[in-house]
Parts: structure tokens; C-alpha cells; sequence
């Protein structure tokens, strides 16, 4: 499978707040291929949507690659689940920041994803 990205500045704003990640997931058992994206777009006009994409991207990232190999190596992946509470971690990131840094109050993102695997029965 061949993927890429590519973000845009848009017509309205002087600064690109997406950020994006797009890969396999690597170190899984049976060499199974599991492919994650995510897009996350800063909230035009707030203070650090850039950051706040960047954040959530990161913390999402993380999560999901670490629970889908733990999840792998048990004999089950439930990529639903996974995919909500990377969700909610990086929810909580994004909002602990902006609450602990008064120069980021307000910040905010939007976050999309998928998960791709290469059979129907991960």
C-alpha cells in the first residue's frame, strides 16, 4: 500500500495549524501489518492550535502504537476501544497544557483517524 500526506494553510489563516501522522506500526508479532493515520487541525483563531495539533498527534500516536502491540502480542486488538481512549489521552494532554499555560488558554484541536490492517481478523 503506498500512502502520504499533505496539509494546507487554507485561504483564511497565516499559519498552518495540521499536523499529521501516517505509518505502519512497527515491532508487531506475525508481521502483521497494521497501518495508523491521523489528522489533527488546530482551531483557527485560538491560541496554540498549532500546538495543540502537534500535542495531540504525538500523545495520540503513542498511544495507539503501544496498545496495539500490547493487544497483538495477547492474541486480540480491539481497535475501537484503542482508538477512543487514544482519543481521551490526548484530549486530556491538549486540555492540561492549555490549563497550565496561560499564553495557550483556549487552544484547541480537531483529531480523525483510521486504522488499516491486512486482513479482516487482526
Amino acid at each position: 500500500m503506498e500512502f502520504c500526506g499533505k496539509t494546507d494553510i487554507g485561504k483564511k489563516r497565516s499559519t498552518n495549524q495540521d499536523n499529521f501522522y501516517v505509518g505502519y506500526i512497527s515491532r508487531l508479532p506475525d508481521e502483521k501489518k497494521v497501518l495508523l493515520a491521523v489528522v489533527c487541525d488546530g482551531m483557527g483563531g485560538a491560541a496554540g492550535g498549532n500546538v495543540a495539533s502537534s500535542l495531540a498527534v504525538s500523545v495520540f500516536t503513542s498511544f495507539v502504537e503501544k496498545k496495539v502491540r500490547e493487544s497483538l502480542e495477547k492474541g486480540i486488538c480491539l481497535f475501537e476501544s484503542i482508538l477512543t481512549d487514544a482519543v481521551d489521552q490526548a484530549n486530556t494532554a491538549v486540555y492540561e497544557q492549555a490549563t497550565n499555560d496561560p499564553a495557550l488558554s483556549g487552544m484547541g484541536t480537531t483529531l480523525v483517524s483510521c486504522i488499516i490492517t491486512d486482513d479482516s481478523n487482526p
